[in-house]
């Protein structure tokens, strides 16, 4: 990736955020070596999460499977692999356990999901299980498989899983797996027994602060007490009342991964250590009374393989609506964007005393999200807290109902929400559709356009009397073509908006609420026509919504326009700063600015290498090791891209002169010296020393912070014979 000047505008950082290889590149096995168990259970879900989309309902046909996993392999004889860990969790959509295996030194794991029986929530001990009792995946989506520590999947021709259990509470695998290549593993998992330890402890307290919430698989979680009780307890149980944690609850029931008793020892500091057990076994009760809930029994803890019995005598008190609030708002605001991903929408409203934000998980968007949602069933959660950041009062909500209106675009949410602050709130929020007011037409000839690797895209510019300013930015659904039907949904809101009846004392600045854009972008011409409709509302004054219609040319820019075609660059930099961020990419970054002289220079090297090697250094494209990035100019956002040189002015906001190095060599010198002479793409000499002799160059870690303190107001600005242009070239008004 290549390192800019200054800080990446938030449309570039969404754009490249989708290239980053999982785990920052790193190989399976590094990443799972420096995962707890907490984090374990979390990949484990992630897993399952890739390959659920491509799942087959356990109904389904599971004749065959596909011809190519048909295919014959050659004989081999199975390697025997030892299970360092096993973690399992259990799918109630897909009816089945989905269970990983890893090796003490994380070079493979192994992944199955078992089918169940209708109502279990685990493997049937002692039974095997088959591939024909696992889940099907489609084709290239196989749950069932074993990585290695490359992430390579190998999908299983045959399988065998089972579990058995042993009087210590001490679990046991035995798996047999052939993959589609023919290699054969037996798979052995063997915990030790579990000591009991010592005399049964007694937790009983009361507890003002209840935690109790139901989670959509079928999961209550229990949450009380803390470091001021000696003990926290944190019990996640399987129920199928969903209504209600009430009822009496046996070991079976109880979700291993998420479920423990943390043991709070205090030592000779005021710091205590804490010890986690694991809850393997229990027989409990819960009962939901008016005031309280009551957990009554024993649970089985192990920390490693010492296990504790645990007597439970839990009072949670529930909060009492000892206030009453009303907050009424209508500046309802809704955020639905990664609704693909979560599910969940939030809303947020305030009046003058109180912000509310509400969390739900709805069927779908728009009309979908109408309905009734109960505080505490399916994740709906509310948070009440203050406006005045000096109070900075915050209280979760306990319990409630709130209803959800949507009548063409408005929103309507009414009910009330018992909150831990003993405060009962009734709402009434609302978010009402502006209706368009005016219509008005805009055309621009010519603006400047980036478009960026992955078809995403920004036009903005003024129009040809400079009466009006356009910015649109867009990600093409899916990240499909540039070209396309483009609505509110596709645009970057924060960089998609107009400003008219630019004078020198004011303008009107609207925000998009709806667009109807087509794009058509030609790669051959660097050029894009946009037209369409944008429907605005004025930030200063909400009465006025005008529908523009637009029609706009923009052009991709010549990236060198502003390489200095006049003068030379000369000066030396008594020190200079090393940037190793990226040395693992082979990339290292040379950083100077003194008395307003800047250079960045990015030198090719080996894969690893934290130091500039004594020799010399081409200036050219080839990204080879031994050499010096010529720089392909200002990017489309108008960051300066190295390699450059520059003369900015004292307050570091703003660049003078640029210079694009596009030729010539850098010599490194023994000492550490380095001495440059370049030439930008008008020819113009760029002639550097970076550093002393004899003591050398100040060699330290560099601050990427030091080289984006060139932005005024966040944007670039160049001075040209007493005059300000903005990055696009146009007048800064």
């Amino acid at each position: 990736m290549q390192k800019l000047t200054s800080l990446l505008c938030a449309l570039l950082i969404a754009v490249s955020a989708s290239a980053v290889p999982q785990f920052g590149g790193k190989r399976q096995s590094e990443v799972l070596k420096q995962m707890d168990k907490t984090q374990l259970v979390q990949f484990l879900r992630h897993k399952k999460a890739q390959s659920a989309s491509h799942f087959i309902h356990p109904t389904e046909s599971k004749t065959a499977q596909p011809a190519r996993l048909q295919a014959k392999f050659a004989e081999e004889a199975p390697d025997t692999v030892l299970i360092a860990f096993c973690n399992s969790t259990f799918y109630p959509e897909d009816g089945a356990v989905w269970y990983g295996l890893y090796t003490e030194d994380w070079s493979k794991t192994f992944y199955f999901s078992i089918l169940v029986e209708e109502g279990k929530r685990d493997v049937e001990l002692g039974r095997t299980y088959t591939l024909a009792d696992m889940e099907e995946g489609e084709e290239d989506s196989y749950p069932n498989h074993w990585e290695d520590e490359e992430w390579n999947e190998h999908p299983y021709a045959s399988a065998t899983f089972s579990k058995t259990c042993g009087a210590g509470y001490d679990i046991h695998v035995l798996a047999t797996v052939t993959d589609t290549a023919g290699h054969s593993f037996v798979l052995k998992y063997d915990e030790k027994p579990v000591i009991i330890s010592g005399d049964t402890i007694d937790i009983a307290f009361t507890d003002n602060i209840p935690n109790l919430e139901y989670i959509s698989d079928g999961t209550w979680l229990f949450r009380a007490g803390g470091e001021q009780f000696g003990y926290s307890v944190q019990l996640s149980y399987y129920s199928d009342n969903q209504t209600s944690c009430a009822g009496t609850f046996k070991g079976e029931d109880i979700d291993p991964a998420t479920s423990l008793v943390a043991e709070f020892i205090k030592g000779e500091s005021e710091d205590s250590d804490v010890n986690f057990y694991i809850l393997k076994d229990g027989d409990f009760t819960v009962l939901d009374t008016d005031s309280a809930f009551l957990v009554k029994g024993n649970v089985f803890g192990v920390l490693e393989n010492v296990g504790k019995v645990f007597r439970l005598d839990l009072i949670v008190r529930k909060p009492k609506a000892e206030k009453q609030v009303t907050i009424t708002a209508n500046n309802l605001s809704i955020d639905d964007y990664w609704y693909e991903y979560t599910n969940d929408v939030k809303f947020l409203a305030s009046d003058d005393v109180n912000e509310v934000e509400l969390v739900i998980y709805p069927d779908g968007l728009a009309e979908a999200m109408a309905g009734t949602y109960t505080i505490g069933l399916g994740g709906t959660r509310a948070t009440v807290r203050t406006v005045d950041p000096m109070d900075d009062v915050e209280s979760n909500a306990f319990s409630g109902s709130l209803e959800l209106k949507y009548d063409k675009g408005s929103i309507l949410i009414t009910g009330s929400i018992l909150c831990l602050d003993n405060t009962e709130y009734t709402l009434n929020l609302s978010y009402i559709k502006p209706e368009k007011t005016r219509e008005q037409t805009l055309i621009f000839p010519r603006l400047d356009l980036a478009v960026f690797s992955d078809n995403s895209w920004q036009a903005l510019g003024y129009n040809e009397d400079q009466t009006a300013y356009i910015s649109l930015a867009g990600v093409p659904a899916d990240y499909g073509e540039t070209s396309g039907t483009y609505t509110e949904k596709e645009l970057v809101a924060d960089y998609s908006y107009v400003v008219t009846d630019i004078t020198a004392q004011s303008y009107k600045r609207f925000n998009v609420l709806e667009a109807n854009l087509t794009v058509n972008y030609q790669a051959a011409d660097s050029a894009a026509l946009i037209t369409g409709t944008l429907l605005c509302i004025n930030t200063e004054d909400a009465t006025d919504v005008p529908e523009f219609t637009i029609a706009l040319r923009a052009y991709i820019p010549n990236p060198y326009v502003y390489d200095e075609a006049n003068a030379a660059f000369n000066y030396h930099f008594p020190t200079f700063v090393l940037d190793t961020d990226y040395a693992e990419s082979g990339e290292l970054y040379v950083d100077a600015l003194a008395n307003g002289y800047m250079l960045g220079l990015k030198f090719n090297v080996a894969e690893g290498t934290t130091t500039l090697a004594a020799g010399t250094y081409e200036i050219n494209d080839s990204m080879a090791e031994g050499t010096i990035l010529a720089s392909p100019g200002m990017a489309p956002n108008g960051q300066l891209r190295y390699s450059y040189a520059a003369i900015v002015d004292e307050n570091l906001r703003q660049v003078n002169n640029a210079w694009f190095l596009v030729s010539g060599k850098a010599v490194v010198t023994e000492s550490g010296v380095i001495e440059l002479k370049a030439f930008n793409s008008k020819g113009q000499a760029v002639n550097v020393r970076l550093g002393e002799y004899p003591e050398g160059v100040e060699n330290v870690q560099g601050d990427k912070a030091q080289t984006t303190k060139l932005l005024r107001d966040g944007q670039l600005v160049i001075l040209k014979n007493g005059v300000e242009y903005n990055a696009q070239g146009a007048v800064v008004k």
